[in-house]
């Protein structure tokens, strides 16, 4: 029985590899290119954003974006402004407005300026209560909530060319207690939890300027040509 199947299985084995060789198309992985292309404004001023936190968090948010367009779109030219008081001082104004634009840009040849902002709040410690007929336990546990958005304004038109927004919640310490005198507490370094949320929220609103990958299917003949355009 065995020398009957066996020559059936590499004939269809054969057919079916030479049926994949003789398909007309591929699939293959293009690069689609970021939806916002910052090289179309030579010139970008970054603000340093705006913070309910304190001057640390409003300096490493603005530097962690600031890493992650130029990790993305390298060579784009970006001037650190400073302080939003302190931008808006220079040109004597209050508020963006398009006289502030107008201004900035012939102050300091801005194209485009980045305005952005972060929310920090700790939420009110959570408390549960767990029982059975055999213990009762008290669970504790304390978040901290984030929130970051960014736009990008043309400074000759005063439009908003991209914004985006992202939110996260972080726990910062949470512990247990039974009956028996039992539990567990645990406090995470608060620093690293506000880092990695800042961390996480840039990676995301910045998305928009990063390319990505897709797969499609062409004729094998444009393979070489094919474009995440076509």
């Amino acid at each position: 029985m065995l020398h009957r199947i066996v020559p059936v299985l590499v004939a269809m084995v054969l057919i079916a590899a030479a049926g994949g060789g003789c398909s007309s198309t591929r699939t293959i992985r293009v690069q689609v290119p970021p939806r916002v292309d910052l090289h179309a404004y030579p010139t970008v001023g970054l603000v340093t954003f705006n913070s309910n936190g304190d001057s640390d968090l409003q300096r490493l948010s603005t530097q962690r974006f600031l890493q992650e367009i130029q990790a993305a779109q390298p060579g784009t030219r970006v001037i650190e402004l400073g302080p939003e008081a302190d931008v808006l001082a220079s040109v004597h104004r209050q508020a963006w407005d398009d006289q502030t634009l107008h201004a900035l840009k012939q102050s300091r040849g801005l194209d485009v300026i980045v305005l952005g902002q972060l929310d920090v709040t700790r939420a009110r410690p959570k408390v549960e209560f767990s029982a059975s007929t055999i213990w009762k336990a008290v669970n504790v546990r304390a978040d901290v909530n984030a929130a970051m958005s960014a736009r990008l304004i043309e400074t000759a038109t005063g439009a908003t060319m991209w914004t985006d927004s992202s939110r996260l919640t972080a726990t910062l310490a949470s512990g247990s207690v039974n009956d028996h005198g039992g539990g567990t507490i645990g406090v995470r370094d608060s620093e690293a939890v506000y880092g990695d949320m800042i961390d996480r929220l840039v990676c995301d609103i910045t998305d928009a300027f990063r390319p990505h990958y897709v797969t499609r299917t062409v004729p094998r003949d444009q393979v070489q040509t094919a474009s995440a355009h076509d």
